[in-house]
C-alpha cells in the first residue's frame, strides 16, 4: 500500500471534516498510510516562506523515517509555493495538486498548478484553461466514499428535501417549486426569514460592516477569465433584475425551513426522500442563456447513498450516470416541477426503487477514491500491483 502525504488548509470547520469522511477514511480502509499536514497559525502570523519551510521540513522528515509514495495538496498559490513543489519533488516524490473549483477560480492556482507532476481539475470546462497554465492534468470528477455515503434502512417520509445554503439558482428554483405546490424539506442556512439581520433588497441576509477588500480582490481577478466575466456578468443582472420576497411564499418556506444536518443525518435524508434535489448552475448565471454549470461533491455523496437524486444537468456529469436509469435530470423549472410530481406519484415506488440500487452500484463501480487514486497511480507510473487493494462495501 502507498503511503501519501496530504497537505491542506486547515483542519477545523467543513474543508477539513469532508475530507475526513471522504479520501481520507476510504484509503486509509483500503489500506494506504496516510500522513496529513497543515500549517497552524491563527493569528496569520506565518509567512509564505514559514509555510513553505514548515511543508518541506515535515515531508523530509517522514521521507527520511520511510519513504513516502505520494504528496497530495489542494493549496493554492498563497497557501504554497511553486518551489516549495519543486523540493519535494526533488526528494523522489511523486507531486499531485487538485483543484475543486478551476472554472470559477483558475486564477488562485495560476503559479503552483504547473509546478506539480499531474494536477486533477474536476471540471471539464475549466481543463483548457489549466493546461494553457502549464498544468499536466488529469480530468476527472470527485467520488464519494462508498464507506460513509451508504443506504439507509429507513422509511420514505420526506418527499422532495435539499440540503444547502440559500443562494443563486436555488433561490429561483424553490420558489418557482413552491409556487407549483411542491413544498421542499430545506436543511441549511438562510432559507427562514431573520427578521433580526440585515436584509438586502433581493432577500439574502447580510452582516452589516462586511470587509470588501477581498470581494474587490476577488471580483477584479475573476475578470482576467471568460468564466469570471461571465459570472460578473450574471451576478450585475441579479442586481438589477432582484425583487422583494413574496411574503406568503416565504412564509411558506419558512416552514419548510430547517437547520443544517449533520453528516450522518444528512445521509440519512438521501434514504428518506423519495427524490433528493441539487441545483448546478454557478452563481446566478441561470439568468443567462448559457449559464455556468458544474457537478459537486453533493451529486456523489447522494448517488453512493442510493439517492433518487434530480440534479440540473451537467454535460460533464452524464457519462457518468445513465439518465433515468441511474440519476435524473432537468434543464427548467418546468421540468423540474414536472419530474418530481412523476416521481413521488405511489405508483412510481418501484422505479424510484431500481434508480436507487443502480446508483448505488453505479458509484461503487465508477466513482470511489481509491478508483481515482488508481487512476493517479497509473498516470505516474507507480507499480499498482504493489498498491492496489480489491475490496468489497
Amino acid at each position: 500500500m502507498a503511503r501519501i502525504i496530504t497537505y491542506t488548509q486547515g483542519r477545523r470547520g467543513y474543508s477539513s471534516e469532508w475530507t475526513q469522511h471522504h479520501y481520507e477514511d476510504e484509503l486509509t480502509r483500503t489500506g494506504h498510510e496516510l500522513l496529513t499536514f497543515t500549517p497552524e497559525a491563527p493569528d496569520g502570523s506565518m509567512t509564505l516562506g514559514d509555510i513553505d519551510q514548515y511543508v518541506i521540513d515535515r515531508v523530509a522528515a517522514a521521507h527520511k523515517t520511510k519513504p513516502v509514495d505520494l504528496f497530495f495538496s489542494s493549496m493554492f498559490d498563497d497557501g504554497m509555493s511553486p518551489e516549495a513543489v519543486k523540493a519535494i519533488a526533488a526528494m523522489g516524490i511523486p507531486t499531485v495538486g487538485v483543484h475543486y473549483d478551476a472554472q470559477m477560480v483558475s486564477h488562485r492556482a495560476k503559479r503552483i498548478a504547473p509546478a506539480f507532476d499531474l494536477y486533477w481539475v474536476i471540471d471539464p470546462p475549466a481543463v483548457a484553461k489549466m493546461r494553457a497554465l502549464g498544468a499536466n492534468i488529469y480530468d476527472a470528477p470527485v467520488a464519494a466514499n462508498p464507506h460513509v455515503y451508504v443506504p439507509q434502512d429507513v422509511d420514505e417520509d420526506v418527499e422532495v428535501s435539499f440540503c444547502g445554503q440559500r443562494y443563486g439558482s436555488r433561490i429561483y428554483y424553490i420558489e418557482q417549486l413552491f409556487k407549483a405546490g411542491i413544498y421542499v424539506e430545506l436543511f441549511g442556512v438562510g432559507w427562514k426569514t431573520e427578521p433580526e439581520r440585515v436584509a438586502s433588497r433581493d432577500g439574502n441576509q447580510q452582516q452589516s460592516g462586511l470587509n470588501l477588500g477581498p470581494a474587490f480582490r476577488h471580483t477584479m481577478a475573476s475578470m482576467t477569465h471568460s468564466h469570471g466575466r461571465t459570472w460578473l456578468r450574471a451576478a450585475v443582472l441579479n442586481r438589477l433584475k432582484r425583487t422583494k420576497r413574496d411574503p406568503e411564499i416565504q412564509r411558506r418556506i419558512d416552514d419548510h425551513s430547517n437547520a443544517p444536518l449533520s453528516f450522518p443525518d444528512m445521509i440519512r435524508l438521501f434514504s428518506r426522500s423519495k427524490v433528493a434535489l441539487d441545483f448546478n448552475e454557478l452563481g446566478n448565471t441561470h439568468l443567462l442563456s448559457k449559464p455556468l454549470v458544474a457537478s459537486r461533491l453533493r451529486n456523489f455523496e447522494a448517488l453512493s447513498s442510493g439517492a433518487c437524486h434530480l440534479m440540473y444537468r451537467v454535460p460533464a456529469i452524464e457519462p457518468h450516470f445513465e439518465a433515468d436509469k441511474e440519476i435524473l435530470y432537468y434543464s427548467s423549472a418546468e421540468e423540474l416541477v414536472d419530474k418530481i410530481r412523476f416521481y413521488t406519484d405511489p405508483k412510481q415506488d418501484g422505479v424510484r426503487a431500481n434508480i436507487r440500487a443502480a446508483a448505488r452500484a453505479r458509484a461503487l463501480r465508477d466513482h470511489t477514491w481509491t478508483q481515482r487514486f488508481n487512476d493517479i497511480f497509473r498516470l505516474l507510473g507507480i507499480n499498482q500491483s504493489e498498491l492496489y487493494k480489491s475490496y468489497s462495501v
